[in-house]
This record gives C-alpha cells, sequence and structure tokens, in this order.
C-alpha cells in the first residue's frame, strides 16, 4: 500500500513538472521582431523575423506564433487592396480608401498606399470633424423661423449662394413646399418662401420644371419653352412638364405624326401584322396544321401556312415544321418561257451599256489641257502643253455619293434619280499654284482649291458636298472659318464667301445645286484663343551604300490627302520613299510667332549629323503650305565603313508640342568591297542588303555583358521612363502593349488603368511596381528587348535606358 502511494507522488509530481516546463516554453516571452515556433516536439522557440522588401509582405505576420510545418514567407502584396512601402518586417498593408466624392490623388499600388486630395468633387467640401466630404447644403440663415445658423465653406463657391453652407446645423429643416410650387430664395436674409408655379400654354411646359424641391432665385426666372418636337407634347394648359410621345407598334400604320400639342395617332395593322390599336400589332405567324393552331382571319391574305397568331409554339415548332416541309410550286409554261425571254433581254441590254461606257470613259482621259490659274477657262481652252491631273471618283451606288480617294471630297446625292443623271462624268482638280486665289494678309488656307470638272455644272437638285480641312477645331476655338467659292467676274475669276455651311472637326459641308471651285479660308476671331493646324511629319530618303554619307528628305505637310500624294508621287519620281510612319503635330499659325525646331537623336552606331537645312521651319512657310510644302534635308556622314544599318529618331517641337519620328533605312553593300568588315553583333555571313525596316532596332545588347536588375535602377531613370510610357504615340505601343508582352491579365491591366483617373497617377510606375515584385530579377536588357519588339517600338523609352544596359562594375 506504501510502495503504491508512493509511485501515485511520484506520478503527480512528475505531470505537474512536465506540465509546469511546457507552460513555460508556450508561453516563453520573445521579442516583437521574433516569432514563436513550434518544432516537431512541440517545443517552442523564438526566432527572427526576416524583411521582406517593398511590394512584398511577411507572412504570417511577425510576433505571432507559428505551428510546426507552417511556413515562413515573403509574399507579394495584393494589387489594388494591399502595399509594403518600405524593407522591412511587416506583413503587408491594407490599402486606404478615399472618402466618397473625396479626390483621389494616386491610386494605392504594390509599393505606395492611396493618396487623397482634401479638395472634394463638385457639391461637396471637406469636413475637419469627421476627415471625409460632406455635401454642400442649404444655408439656413435664408430660412426666417429657423434659430439656428450654418457657416459658408469654401469648397462650395461654385454652388449656387443659398448652397453653400456645411451640413452641421440641427434642428432646422428646408422649407417644403407642394408639388405645383417653387422654392424662391434670394440674397436677403429670411427670404425663402413657396410660389405658385407658372402655368404654361398648350405645346409649352415651365422651366425649371415644377415642382420636387425646385430652387429659383426669382419668379421672373420662370418661362414657358416649346416641348421637343417628335418626342414630347403638351396638349392643354399645364404646369407640368411635356409629356412623351407614344410609339406605334411594328406593323402599325401611324395616322398622324406626334406634334407640340397632340400625340402621335396609330392606326390600324399594316398587312402581315394583326390586332388593333390598343393592343398593337403582331406579325401573322407559322402554323402547324393541326387542331391547335389558331387561325386570324386578318391573316388571311397570307399564304396558308402563315395564317396563324403569334405564339411561343408558332415561332419555334411551327417555323421548323414549315422549314423542313416542301412546298410545291406550281410554274405554267407560260411562265417559264416569259422569264427566259426577259433573262435573255436583261443580258442583251446590260451588254449595250457596258459597251457604251467603255466607249464613254476611253473618250475622255484624265489628261486634259487646262490652266489652274484661270478657273472659269473651258477645258478645251486651255493652253497648249500644260496639262493637270483629274481625279476620278469611287462610286458608291447604294449611299448615292462619289468619293475622291486623293482629296478626301465626297458629294452626296439625297435620290437615286438625281444621282445617276447628274453624277455622270464630274471629276475634281486640286489647284496648289500661288495664282489660283488671292488671299488676305490675316487669311491662312486651310484646304487646297478644289475645282469641280465640267466647271460650273447645273444639277437638277442640290447636293452635299463636304470638303477636308486642317484646322485644329475641338482644341483650338479661336478660329473663325469660311467657305469661298468661285463666280465669273468679266474675263477673270472673283471669290465670294459662303453664308450656309456646317464646321466639323476635320471637314465643311454644305449644299449647292452649281458645282464650281472652292476653298476654306481661317482667319482669328480672337487674339487670345489658340488658332492651331493639323499637319503631318515624315520622312524619306533612297537606299544607302556602304561609306557613302546618307540624306534624309523631312516633311512637314497639311492633314490633308492631298498634300501627302502630292509628296509621295514626288517622291517616287526620285527613287525615294518612306522611312517611317507619318505622325501628327498640331502649330499655332496666328497668335503667336511658332516656329518648328527640329533636332536629331543619336543615330545608330557608324553614323553623325552632319549638315541641316534649315534648322527649322518658319511660321511663314507654314502658313504657305498649301502652295509650297515646306522640307528640311538632314545629311548623315558615315565614320566607318560597316555602317549596314541606318537608324535616328528625328524630333520635332513647335511650342508645347513635340513629336518624334523613327527613321529606318536600307544601306546596300559596297560593290567593290571597299568597305569590308562586320557589323558588332552579327555574324560572319555577307549578304547583299540589310534593312532595318519595321525592325528598328537602335540598340545591339551584348549578351556576354551582364545586366542590372530593373529594381535596382535610379529613381530618377524609372521617372523618365514613365513619363515616356505613359505618353501614347501615334503608331507605336504603349504601356498596356508593355504589360500585356510581360504576361499581366486583364483585370491587372484595368488597374494599372485606373491611374489615368488620377490627378498624379501614372501607370507605367504602377506597371513596373509590379512587375519587380513579380520578377525581382528582371533585368534592364530583358526590358529593353520588350520596348524593342514590333508591336511596340518604343525607341523614345530605350533611349531612357541606354546608359543603364550595362552593369557599372565591368
Amino acid at each position: 500500500m506504501s510502495v503504491l502511494l508512493l509511485y501515485l507522488q511520484y506520478y503527480l509530481t512528475l505531470t505537474i513538472a512536465l506540465h509546469f516546463q511546457l507552460t513555460i516554453c508556450v508561453y516563453a516571452s520573445c521579442k516583437y521582431d521574433e516569432f514563436e515556433i513550434e518544432d516537431v516536439f512541440r517545443n517552442v522557440s523564438c526566432g527572427k523575423c526576416p524583411s521582406c522588401p517593398p511590394g512584398m509582405g511577411l507572412t504570417p505576420q511577425c510576433g505571432t506564433f507559428v505551428n510546426y510545418g507552417e511556413k515562413i514567407e515573403c509574399k507579394p502584396c495584393e494589387l489594388g487592396k494591399s502595399f509594403s512601402p518600405t524593407h522591412d518586417i511587416r506583413s503587408c498593408l491594407p490599402c486606404g480608401i478615399c472618402s466618397d466624392h473625396e479626390n483621389i490623388k494616386r491610386n494605392c499600388s504594390l509599393m505606395r498606399n492611396s493618396q487623397c486630395e482634401h479638395g472634394c468633387g463638385k457639391g461637396f467640401y471637406f469636413e475637419e470633424l469627421t476627415g471625409d466630404c460632406q455635401p454642400c447644403s442649404f444655408c439656413f440663415s435664408y430660412l426666417s423661423s429657423c434659430n439656428v445658423k450654418n457657416s459658408e465653406q469654401e469648397g462650395c463657391k461654385d454652388m449656387p449662394f443659398y448652397q453653400q453652407c456645411d451640413a452641421n446645423a440641427i434642428g432646422c429643416q428646408l422649407l417644403k413646399c407642394r408639388e405645383d410650387q417653387y422654392l424662391v430664395v434670394t440674397q436677403e436674409k429670411g427670404s425663402a418662401h413657396c410660389v405658385n408655379c407658372k402655368t404654361c400654354p398648350a405645346g409649352t411646359s415651365p422651366f425649371p420644371p415644377c415642382g420636387k424641391g425646385t430652387i429659383i432665385n426669382s419668379i421672373d426666372d420662370i418661362k414657358c419653352i416649346n416641348c421637343s418636337r417628335g418626342k414630347t407634347f403638351s396638349n392643354q394648359q399645364s404646369k407640368q412638364t411635356c409629356k412623351a410621345c407614344s410609339t406605334c407598334s411594328v406593323g402599325q400604320k401611324e395616322l398622324t405624326p406626334c406634334n407640340l400639342t397632340h400625340d402621335r395617332v396609330c392606326g390600324q395593322c399594316e398587312k402581315g401584322f394583326y390586332g388593333s390599336g390598343e393592343t398593337g400589332c403582331k406579325p401573322c405567324s407559322a402554323c402547324c396544321n393541326d387542331k391547335d393552331d389558331v387561325r386570324i382571319p386578318e391573316c388571311k391574305m397570307m399564304t396558308k401556312n402563315k395564317q396563324c397568331s403569334y405564339t411561343d409554339r408558332s415561332i419555334t415548332v411551327c417555323r421548323e415544321q414549315n422549314s423542313h416541309r416542301k412546298i410545291p410550286q406550281e410554274k405554267s409554261s407560260i411562265i417559264v418561257i416569259l422569264s427566259t425571254v426577259m433573262a435573255v433581254l436583261f443580258t442583251i441590254i446590260s451588254t449595250l451599256v457596258m459597251i457604251k461606257l467603255v466607249k464613254y470613259r476611253r473618250s475622255n482621259r484624265y489628261q486634259r489641257s487646262d490652266s489652274c490659274a484661270a478657273l472659269l477657262t473651258s477645258v478645251e481652252g486651255a493652253l497648249q502643253g500644260e496639262s493637270i491631273t483629274l481625279e476620278d471618283p469611287t462610286t458608291h451606288c447604294s449611299q448615292r455619293t462619289l468619293h475622291f480617294d486623293k482629296s478626301g471630297v465626297m458629294i452626296q446625292f439625297n435620290d437615286a434619280s438625281c444621282f445617276f443623271n447628274d453624277s455622270q462624268g464630274i471629276r475634281l482638280e486640286i489647284c496648289c499654284d500661288e495664282s489660283s486665289m488671292h488671299r488676305e494678309s490675316d487669311e491662312v488656307q486651310l484646304s487646297p482649291v478644289i475645282k469641280f470638272h465640267p466647271f460650273g455644272k447645273q444639277l437638277s437638285e442640290p447636293v452635299q458636298v463636304r470638303i477636308p480641312h486642317s484646322a485644329l477645331v475641338y482644341l483650338s476655338n479661336g478660329w473663325d472659318i469660311k467657305l469661298k467659292s468661285s463666280i465669273p467676274h468679266k474675263d477673270s475669276i472673283a471669290w465670294k464667301e459662303e453664308n450656309k455651311f456646317q464646321v466639323h472637326n476635320s471637314e465643311v459641308s454644305f449644299q449647292v445645286d452649281n458645282l464650281t471651285s472652292y476653298v476654306i479660308i481661317g482667319t482669328s476671331r480672337d487674339k487670345n484663343k489658340p488658332t492651331k493646324k493639323r499637319f503631318q511629319c515624315a520622312v524619306f530618303g533612297g537606299v544607302g551604300t556602304v561609306g557613302v554619307d546618307y540624306t534624309v528628305y523631312l516633311y512637314v505637310f497639311d492633314d490633308s490627302e492631298s498634300s501627302f500624294e502630292k509628296i509621295m508621287q514626288a517622291e517616287k519620281s526620285t527613287g525615294r520613299t518612306l522611312l517611317g510612319s507619318p505622325q501628327s503635330l498640331y502649330i499655332e499659325i496666328i497668335r503667336i510667332n511658332t516656329k518648328v525646331n527640329i533636332s536629331v537623336k543619336q543615330p545608330v552606331d557608324g553614323w553623325i549629323v552632319g549638315e541641316r537645312r534649315p534648322e527649322f521651319i518658319t511660321q511663314a512657310s507654314l502658313k504657305e503650305s498649301y502652295q509650297t510644302i515646306p522640307r528640311a534635308t538632314i545629311q548623315f556622314k558615315h565614320d566607318n565603313g560597316r555602317n549596314r544599318d541606318f537608324l535616328c529618331i528625328l524630333e520635332l517641337t513647335a511650342e508645347d508640342t513635340t513629336t518624334t519620328i523613327c527613321a529606318v533605312a536600307s544601306i546596300r553593300e559596297d560593290p567593290f568591297g571597299k568597305f569590308q568588315g562586320r557589323q558588332p553583333g552579327c555574324g560572319n555571313d555577307s549578304y547583299p542588303m540589310v534593312t532595318g525596316r519595321n525592325l528598328c532596332d537602335p540598340l545591339i545588347i551584348n549578351q556576354d555583358k551582364p545586366s542590372p536588375c530593373l529594381k535596382d535602377l535610379p529613381k530618377e531613370a524609372i521617372k523618365a521612363l514613365c513619363e515616356k510610357l505613359d505618353m501614347p504615340l501615334k503608331g507605336v505601343g504603349n504601356w498596356r502593349h508593355v504589360a500585356t508582352s510581360l504576361g499581366f491579365t486583364e483585370e491587372e491591366i484595368q488597374i494599372f488603368r485606373n491611374e489615368m483617373l488620377t490627378s498624379d497617377g501614372s501607370p507605367c510606375t504602377v506597371l513596373l511596381e509590379a512587375l519587380m515584385v513579380k520578377s525581382p530579377q528582371f533585368t534592364v536588357a530583358e526590358f529593353v528587348q520588350i520596348l524593342q519588339a514590333r508591336k511596340i517600338q518604343r525607341f523614345d523609352a530605350v533611349e531612357v535606358l541606354e546608359p543603364h544596359l550595362h552593369s557599372y562594375r565591368e
């Protein structure tokens, strides 16, 4: 018995000791930067928390208990939901959320939190007490029955005077008026009162709309405005807004249209439909030819298999049955004979018409003698030895239009009969010589002179003519655009201003029944507003030879098909071709003296920049661009005998606008073998011609040299790179194409895009931060290869990375 008691005492003592030891281990005190880590024997020890780079957070959170087998690691933050700004032991932090109506300065990214501006949107002010945006509220000082006052807010200054106060007033309510009353508030304190709405006659309605909390400053502000013709009506005196016009159902006849004072009146159903004016019309539908068919009396005029009611059964089961049923067709011999005779007659008539048309076109060649200086002279009476080219239109019969592709001019006929009767023989001449017309000193020509042939052709009905112009209308509202047409005046020509025409973003449209000559002119209507023209710039050059200097030709021409066509024909005759895609350039042409500066970025190895003539393009030459297209020549000298590729970037700057063009040319091998050699990075294989066209690879990457990681670039380089990629350029890729090439999902790209909606946002910056977290070892050389890919070709961004292409330690 005593032995048993001793064993029991020993067991209890051992159990208590083990429990006490385990308790001490479990609750061992670790530092704030340590984990409590459990091992396989359930012993607990303290372990140092590892640091994670920006954009990644520690999992699990530092200072917590880590069960045996649980992994401690750095995990990327979730884009748009969490972030980590520094290299430390913290887990990812949740993104801050800007309050409603608060302006977002910058969205949350993997490496930085959201940034909010205290400036709220229109109709809201920032409340310091609550730290969010509150709506601008009614100023209760205008209520005579309220003793509580609320204060005016600076953020509400753009609201009406009675709605510029805070929302902190308690105990006062806005005066409630009836549905047929306005609330009138004047500048005087305690002036708020209700006033009955104005009764307007039929066909009109009160404005502002009556009731529903509408506040006005004076009863004199109320006006009766007409209903919208064809959309709304008012058939009696009323204080309410106009009613919406009803619509006739499909297949229902319209007896009288909706006007200002009467609603639309619908009548009986048309053939093939049944029903009434009240229930609407439904189409006669297919029958199944069984006992369940419901045949409609109004559908008796239809075929036997299409006389039933419009039901789900008829449009599914019955229609399917009828589509597979063979319907017998009885054709008499007389019908067959008549059809054959008609087909033969149609073939004969069509053949005769084609023969006549061919003879007509042969007798009217495009090259005809004429003079652009005398727009009223006939084609036959032109000076002998001079020739012009008349543009033949492309005919669109279904749309009843004539479209002149080279000039962009279009003629729209109103009906088919006028189109077939009047469109025959109409051609067009583009006049660009200085004697075409006389301009005043303050006038700028916005189109070439367009002369129609036959000159003065009289049309049976007016047609709409559309002529392109080169004014930047939607961003430059200082233009006063005019349309001029030529009229006979003794033995010379005279120009008059047309009064009826419409100005669109890129063209002018007008109605005319007599085709003469036309030109678009622009003047400045306000010296304080911009008057910019839309220009294009393009680079041309020939096929060069190794060891021989190379010259490129830069044109700045009006954004019109005729100017570009003129350049293309002239350059083609000299054997030169386009070296890169044309780029847009918007230039101030009247308000200030603007010039286009031309600079050449560092060309590919083997070439140095020589003489430029001229070094800039003057505003005077830009004003005369329809007569003489401004051109600059740039010479490049070879500095070794291995320059088999030619590539450079031309930068054009005009005031606040900058455009870059990537020019790539073909360089032939030296035919006499004078300059033997091998281009760095190429094989020993010889080839007759090397062309960089469409490859545009100005930066040769040496794979033997190490390249630094993108995350190690200086902040200034990242900022300069993103300034380039955030700016869209015509004809090349942007940050979105880069993101797609890097394998980001559409959801992630949408998060990058949201940066464009903020004041200081940069899609490229968020993209690069995500890339550095996703692939920390991604190198500068790898990123350059993506920028130089065929679908992106952002050589302006490559130029930023070029100094950082290889590691500094070599």
